[in-house]
């Protein structure tokens, strides 16, 4: 699989630890199987694209340089090739260190104010059955009147990966944060946060 988000998150510090936000964003992919049948392989791919619905917190925790950050966020994704919504739940733990309390260090200007290592966990809560697709393999003629069509159905299992992130302060209200996945989810996170005081 391979998976575009972009999006915009809104969120309020309800505690000085604890934040809570809401995001929407536009999600676009493909997706590339072999299904085997009676002995023979058949390739299977299409492209979907659609919207992402997403609520979650974060608790933040610190001693000294160390942060400890725990989040957890739902997400709804309806796209076009799915009869309903894709629900996602997302668990992660950042461990990271705030550079910027260490004087010596944090006087060089390119490098960030924190980093931190991530253990992120997802769960695709459910089976999902991929309907009929005209003109992705599936010829409308051919299916008999009032049948209906399964091209596949699938679980995804839960599975987790791993991800190393930096935050960079650019001025008093803007931040840049870079996150990169290299184990089971190879990917790039990038966001531009802007703090209202």
């Amino acid at each position: 699989n391979q998976i575009t988000n972009s999006g915009i998150i809104l969120d309020y510090w309800i505690l000085p630890m604890l934040d809570i936000y809401t995001i929407l964003g536009d999600s676009d992919g493909e997706m590339d199987s072999n299904v085997n049948t009676f002995g023979s392989t058949q390739p299977l791919g299409f492209n979907f694209t659609g919207t992402s619905y997403a609520a979650g917190a974060t608790l933040v925790m610190g001693y000294k340089q160390a942060i400890l950050i725990l989040d957890y966020n739902y997400m709804e994704l309806d796209t076009d090739v799915y009869e309903e919504d894709i629900p996602v739940s997302n668990s992660t733990v950042r461990l990271g260190w705030n550079i910027s309390e260490n004087s010596n260090i944090g006087e060089i200007k390119w490098l960030p104010n924190v980093t931190w290592v991530s253990y992120i966990n997802t769960d695709f809560e459910g089976t999902f059955d991929l309907k009929q697709i005209v003109g992705q393999g599936v010829d409308p003629d051919t299916v008999p009147p009032g049948a209906e069509v399964v091209l596949l159905s699938f679980e995804v299992e839960k599975y987790d990966t791993w991800a190393l992130g930096a935050q960079w302060s650019l001025n008093k209200n803007l931040q840049l944060i870079s996150e990169i996945g290299f184990d089971t989810v190879k990917g790039v996170t990038l966001a531009l946060n802007y703090r209202w005081e």
